[in-house]
């Protein structure tokens, strides 16, 4: 049986306030920021996130996943993320530091690419047609409206909001709370549909859908309850999957 792919993880940290990155010590040369993750989907973005938090002591938030590219020669993946550095206090602790993205040329990046990759974010990062949670300061806005919607809805946060999964299509936030977990989904324009239907099909049929807890219309933002950590694919009780599939027919 051959062995799974190695991931690693690549990732351009922004300043919160500057036009720089973070750049770290690699033996004599520098580089960008890099970890070995044993994640197959590069939508899943908490683990890079929490190996940030526990390398580097900073709280980012994933912008966009850049790269995502196998070598079948190495069976590794190559993936580049741009991250926003969420606290403008935060120093670099030692081996790594802020730099100008034109200067990593200059400092010989491990690989080229690396280069490649921030100048085409640097080009394109601000584009139109990028979804509003590859930009800069969004986290920050989707975290205080979970916040509010949470706190008029009597429930109290029991732990950070953290991001779960994140793409073109959607993204996903998560969190704790007295009352259980609750979940946050962004979507982009072509499914602006899906807060308001998926509020809808909650209230008509209870139980059978996630429980909307608020929906921002214009936003295409909803938040929901838990809706249990058991899916489907866990269980090999052929009646569950006949009531499984009874109760779709009926939604």
């Amino acid at each position: 049986m051959r062995p799974p792919p190695a991931y690693r993880y690549h990732t351009i940290i922004l300043h919160p306030t500057e036009p720089v990155l973070l750049a770290v010590h690699d033996g004599d040369r520098w580089s960008l920021p890099a970890f070995d993750l044993a994640e197959p989907s590069f939508r899943t973005v908490r683990p890079l996130i929490r190996q940030v938090r526990d390398t580097l002591g900073a709280e980012v938030a994933v912008l966009r996943c850049v790269r995502n590219e196998y070598a079948p020669a190495s069976r590794s993946v190559a993936r580049v993320y741009v991250a926003e550095n969420l606290d403008a206090g935060w120093r670099p602790p030692r081996g790594a530091e802020w730099v100008d993205p034109s200067d990593l040329d200059r400092r010989t990046a491990v690989e080229p690419w690396q280069a490649e990759a921030v100048d085409g974010w640097t080009r394109d990062g601000d584009h139109p047609s990028r979804v509003p949670w590859a930009r800069p300061g969004w986290f920050h806005d989707a975290c205080a409206w979970t916040r509010n919607e949470l706190d008029r809805l009597g429930y109290r946060l029991a732990g950070p909001v953290e991001q779960l999964r994140s793409w073109t299509v959607s993204t996903v936030m998560t969190a704790a709370t007295d009352r259980g977990t609750v979940y946050f989904k962004a979507s982009p324009p072509i499914f602006a549909h899906e807060p308001v239907l998926t509020q809808a099909l909650a209230e008509q049929f209870p139980g059978h859908t996630p429980r909307v807890l608020a929906v921002d219309a214009e936003r295409h933002w909803m938040l929901m309850a838990d809706f249990g950590a058991t899916t489907l694919g866990d269980l090999e009780d052929e009646g569950a999957w006949r009531e499984a599939l009874r109760a779709l027919a009926r939604i």
